[in-house]
């Protein structure tokens, strides 16, 4: 049975549909695990064979006897779509105007109102037509049925079916703030350009005008044209200083006059904020800001000041964790031990149980070093191997101890539970167990966990996905079973679905399950992934294997199509030019951006950049990581300043925010690495 399914699906994706529908057939009545899969991928096959009574048979089954199968909503919208195919446009209707009842938030709605304006269309009622092609014009503008909506529009006009469209000036405002929050900056910045040279000032609300000012200056920020920003910014201040968006206003001029190295405006802008509007939600951060503009300009006393007054007078505010540690990291760099003691000592207590608790701990006892109270010192670094979170201040907390000559042990992991060995399936029988059972012929109600199971033996990961998703509550109650489909996804090669999930239920496999199922978990984890690349090229550039893997975690979670807001690309995050550059430096031929997704490029052009940048700096992981991520320029540039102190102290005197916390994450990562695969 799973033969032919898996023969199904390949020849469906080949849009070979009667083979497909051949196989499915052979199995629908037998396979009843996945009964609802095969229905569905049947009423597909004979929809796109145009067998439409067959084709609504089947989806009719879906829908009327699998009332939680992860096929309804796609079962429903394309059961209405066989309906319009075959010019029932009332029933078309019928069927679209149902789905949306059912599914009011679906990603498919632009889709099914562009459907449904065409039944209308077709159905001689052009009013109620040019509703939904609106509506998909106005609230949907990121939709790729916006444009062809609006197009229609101007047919039905030209046609004189209706009148003339001429939307109001708040909902074209609502139409930028939509594209806006779809990360549509230059459209936005259209949309409101539009309101602001269209409509004379006067005709505008005052409060209209400053929110259009303001999301323009917004636009330009976030596409990184400060210049632009500043404008728009001290537009929406300047014209309407009472309007509800001011205080948004001045805080992101100081933000746009920071990223334009001029921070004496930015200060002015903050100081601004709190002085006329006191009660902003910005405040507490304001404060943050000008303290770290003093810290940086080693102005020590009002950085104190600053910081001191986020969690003074904004102690709710989600700055005060981050204000705390730099008023205790100024006071600690200042030589008032004391003082940088107590800070810590309370940003510990407020924030138990999460990563500022051990930053804090791990300085509090380098406060206690100084004081030459090294017993208390050793205590706390006993505190923090104690929380068990493996980071990277578990393993400086053991060394700053041992520095001591005090004892401090991290618990060791149970290596014999590899996954690449057969210690799991010995200690832990009960998750191999299952894995091996033949599910094919499992008979009644199946649960989403289990046709999940099945699936992944399949290879069908993206089914699977949807599975999950809509079993969650069980994993919730079963952590067991999320070490069951980890395992399955470690062992198709597929870490970034492995690792996500063991992500999403760490909490509830620590408390329920046993420490062999938990240092287990860990494997799975923190994967070796892509291991023959890795140790490969690992060895090409002279770069440790487990520190190529740290990287590759902390950049990608092991996804080899993985890209970012820069433009980063593949497993080690390279970017295009970077990638141009190392392949000319290795003598990769023919290179394309594209092959930046393929891992073992990826992976070769990644290990390649290490050993390079290793080589660089005198085989400092720590500046290596630093130049990887910040530039190495920017690295020289701190070493240069700071190169005299302390590895510890050196990090945190990095003066990128994201760099310093990059370091920190893949040294952890790295030294866990190191405890998961000693040899």
């Amino acid at each position: 049975m799973r033969y032919y399914f898996s023969e199904a699906m390949r020849h469906f994706d080949d849009g070979a549909y009667t083979i497909a529908e051949y196989y499915l057939n052979r199995i629908k009545d037998d396979y009843l695990i996945l009964q609802d899969h095969i229905f569905y991928y049947l009423a597909k096959s004979l929809l796109l064979q145009e067998k439409f009574d067959g084709s609504r048979q089947y989806y009719e089954k879906v829908l009327q006897n699998f009332p939680d199968s992860i096929w309804l909503e796609k079962s429903s919208l394309e059961l209405a779509d066989l309906y319009y195919i075959e010019e029932d446009y009332a029933g078309a209707e019928e069927k679209y105007y149902d789905f949306i009842n059912i599914y009011p938030d679906s990603d498919y709605l632009p889709y099914v109102l562009y459907q449904l304006a065409q039944c209308l269309k077709n159905d001689g009622r052009p009013s109620d037509a040019f509703s939904n092609l609106k509506k998909i014009w106005l609230e949907y503008p990121s939709s790729e049925y916006a444009s062809s909506a609006y197009q229609q529009i101007q047919e039905l006009e030209n046609e004189d079916l209706i009148s003339a469209f001429s939307p109001s000036v708040e909902e074209l405002f609502a139409r930028g703030e939509s594209l806006f929050y779809y990360y549509r900056y230059g459209d936005a910045i259209d949309q409101f350009d539009e309101i602001i040279s269209g409509y004379p000032e006067n005709s505008l609300t005052a409060e209209l005008y400053s929110n259009t000012c303001f999301r323009l200056g917004m636009s330009y920020y976030n596409l990184f044209e400060y210049g632009d920003a500043r404008k728009w910014l001290s537009r929406c201040y300047e014209q309407n200083p009472g309007s509800s968006i001011s205080h948004a206003a001045l805080f992101f001029l100081g933000r746009a006059y920071t990223n334009l190295d001029n921070n004496g405006e930015a200060i002015s802008n903050y100081r601004k904020l709190l002085a006329k509007y006191p009660s902003s939600s910005y405040g507490d951060d304001a404060l943050y800001r000008m303290g770290r503009i003093y810290s940086i300009d080693n102005n020590t006393e009002k950085a104190i000041e600053s910081f001191k007054k986020v969690f003074e007078q904004y102690p709710s505010g989600d700055k005060t964790g981050v204000a705390l540690w730099e008023l205790g990291w100024i006071q600690y760099k200042s030589g008032y031990y004391p003082q940088a003691k107590e800070s810590f000592s309370n940003l510990a207590s407020l924030f138990i149980g999460t990563n500022l608790q051990e930053k804090a701990l791990y300085w509090q006892a380098k406060c206690h070093i100084r004081l030459e109270e090294t017993g208390k010192a050793a205590d706390l670094c006993r505190q923090i191997i104690g929380l068990g979170s493996y980071s990277y201040y578990t393993f400086m907390a053991r060394d700053l101890a041992l520095s001591l000559d005090e004892p401090a042990t991290i618990p060791a992991v149970n290596t014999d539970l590899s996954p690449h060995g057969t210690g799991a399936r010995e200690l832990l029988p009960d998750i191999f167990t299952d894995l091996e059972a033949d599910s094919a012929g499992i008979d009644g109600w199946v649960d989403h966990i289990t046709k999940a199971l099945e699936l992944i033996k399949l290879g069908f990961h993206n089914s699977a996905a949807l599975e999950i998703g809509s079993g969650i509550d069980i994993l919730e109650k079963d952590p067991e079973r999320v070490l069951e489909i980890a395992t399955l996804y470690y062992s198709a090669d597929d870490y970034t679905d492995c690792l996500r999930l063991i992500y999403n239920n760490l909490g509830n496999i620590k408390s329920d399950l046993s420490d062999d199922h938990l240092a287990y978990t860990y494997y799975l984890y923190y994967p070796y992934g892509y291991k023959d690349a890795v140790d490969k090229y690992s060895k090409i550039y002279d770069v440790d294997p487990l520190f190529t893997l740290a990287v590759m975690r902390q950049e990608s979670n092991f996804k080899p199509d993985a890209g970012s807001y820069a433009g980063a690309r593949g497993l080690m995050q390279i970017m295009p030019a970077t990638g141009k550059n190392i392949a000319e430096q290795i003598s990769l031929p023919d290179f394309e951006e594209g092959m930046l997704f393929d891992p073992e490029v990826n992976i070769n052009m990644g290990a390649y950049y290490l050993g390079q940048q290793l080589d660089n700096f005198d085989q400092s992981m720590v500046y290596c990581l630093g130049a990887y991520n910040g530039g190495p320029g920017s690295m020289s540039g701190w070493i240069s300043r700071f190169g005299t102190v302390s590895e510890d102290e050196f990090i945190e005197h990095i003066t990128f925010l994201e760099t310093k916390e990059y370091i920190k994450r893949v040294m952890g990562n790295y030294y866990f690495y190191r405890m998961l695969y000693p040899d």
